[in-house]
């Protein structure tokens, strides 16, 4: 199952407004996603336009079993990942570390 979840997040991923849930804020106008998975990890950088036209790019790792991850590059200081089923991953930024 470990290499089942891995295979379905690895590749590139451009945002489909229809199908993607915001539980707060604005979402993006665009999106593209590129995860690459690292061992027991996914290394994913984010780079698209927010809602306002305002460019953003985000770089971080999360463990492919879910868990606490790491930011390298964004406005956010923390990320975690929770699986929510074989193909739903729940990701969470937050400022100061996540809980």
């Amino acid at each position: 199952m470990h290499k089942l979840l891995s295979t379905l997040f690895v590749g590139t991923w451009k945002l489909d407004p229809a199908k993607t849930k915001y539980t707060t804020g604005e979402p993006p106008k665009e999106l593209t996603l590129v995860t690459e998975e690292q061992g027991d990890n996914f290394q994913v950088t984010a780079t698209g336009t927010n809602s306002d036209g305002a460019p953003f790019s985000v770089k971080y790792i999360v463990p492919v079993k879910g868990g606490p991850g790491q930011m390298q590059e964004g406005p956010f200081d923390s990320v975690s990942s929770k699986i929510i089923s074989t193909d739903v991953r729940e990701i969470t930024f937050g400022k100061g570390e996540m809980t």
